[in-house]
């Protein structure tokens, strides 16, 4: 966390719920520093290259907040400089809310997220709309190749303070782009994201006597076998896979409403999705589009 972004977040009565709760000592000295703008480095800059959407916080008049959804391909939101991030603002639904909340107050608060990494990244700034003929061609294309969209107008938000925040409670969640990159796992056959693979050569924990094993059949699908028994699905409330009780080797809950399988890893009980039993009682796994 950066000493600006405790100073503009870290109000009176915030103090007094640290105070309150002991967390004041520590947070005191994050305030500790010169309370001038934050500048983007290159690991911000290339965060919000890659996000494919973020959320946007803005105020309205009546004081309420509102929060939307702006998405894009990669790309789409990228750093112009170090004070500086932009976007296109693609045509929606019209009701131009945000568009609306900024002529009264330009205060705006953004949340990027990597699920698969479990990252986040909060942005505090001020945000200004232009023409898209003012978008400046060093930057690049304002709309990346290939993406079907029409840019409305251009978003420029003068960043003025950034916090990395923890990956607490961050569940992962894979697109078909993003398991392909991380496609790769160590030898031992543990997927990249869990903290439990054993040492190299190592044999896997559970009944089967082995971690699972996860090919792709096909684009967008995930098949997954073990050596223990075969899945199985039993009775089990509706829910997502990271809801779900971590399940025994072998095992599989059936979500009776929807009629999928949602499946945990038997060996190291991280999520790795749903999708529906296939032929000889595998289950294939469909990861988010």
């Amino acid at each position: 966390m950066t000493s600006r972004y405790a100073q503009l977040l870290f109000t009176p009565p915030v103090q007094l719920h640290q105070e309150h709760h002991g967390s004041r000592r520590n947070y005191a000295a994050m305030a500790e520093g010169p309370a001038v703008a934050d500048r983007l480095t290159a690991a911000e800059a290339a965060f919000a290259a890659a996000s494919t959407g973020f959320y946007l916080a803005t105020t309205g008049s009546t004081g309420w907040p509102y929060v939307q959804h702006r998405g894009g391909p990669p790309g789409f939101l990228r750093a112009l400089d170090e004070r500086t991030l932009a976007f296109a603002d693609f045509r929606g639904n019209k009701q131009y809310i945000t568009t609306g909340n900024l002529d009264t107050d330009n205060r705006v608060s953004l949340l990027l997220m990597d699920h698969p990494a479990r990252r986040r990244l909060k942005i505090l700034g001020r945000a200004r709309t232009a023409d898209v003929s003012a978008w400046p061609a060093a930057a690049g294309p304002l709309v990346p190749d290939g993406y079907r969209a029409v840019p409305e107008r251009i978003m420029l938000i003068d960043v003025e303070a950034y916090d990395w925040n923890c990956p607490q409670h961050i569940q992962p969640r894979f697109t078909r782009r993003s398991w392909r990159r991380r496609s790769a796992r160590s030898a031992s056959g543990w997927p990249p994201w869990s903290r439990r693979r054993p040492a190299q050569g190592a044999p896997g924990r559970g009944r089967g006597g082995g971690p699972c094993a996860l090919r792709r059949p096909g684009r967008g699908a995930v098949a997954v076998r073990g050596r223990g028994r075969r899945t199985r699905p039993g009775p089990a409330p509706s829910g997502d896979a990271q809801g779900l009780p971590r399940g025994r080797p072998g095992d599989a809950r059936a979500d009776r409403a929807a009629g999928v399988v949602q499946w945990r890893c038997p060996h190291h009980g991280g999520p790795l999705g749903a999708g529906v039993r296939g032929r000889g009682g595998g289950v294939r796994l469909v990861l988010a589009a």
